[in-house]
């Protein structure tokens, strides 16, 4: 319990392996400007991608939506197509 108040060297020691060792299982994520293969690039042209997309099918602004209408939206969208590949019995 003594340890809690004033750690022990050893086991700062052995902390800082663990936390080393956590650390290095998390792969990170690229958001280097000036590379092509950032991560918030690739996630900005598919929120574009999207609102062309829901443009085309009747949202006139889907940028102006709240996240909670642009995700609704989308999944309505995902139902509609899901049921008209749904072959009629």
């Amino acid at each position: 319990m003594n340890n809690l108040i004033t750690p022990d060297e050893k086991h700062l020691k052995k902390i800082k392996r663990i936390d080393d060792y956590f650390a290095s299982l998390i792969l990170p994520r690229n958001v280097d400007g000036s590379d092509p293969d950032n991560l918030l690039i690739k996630r900005r042209k598919e929120f574009e991608a999207i609102c062309v997309g829901l443009k085309t099918n009747g949202i006139a602004n889907p940028k102006n939506l709240s996240i909670f209408e642009f995700f609704a939206t989308i999944e309505e969208f995902e139902k509609r197509k899901r049921k008209s590949n749904t072959p009629n019995k």
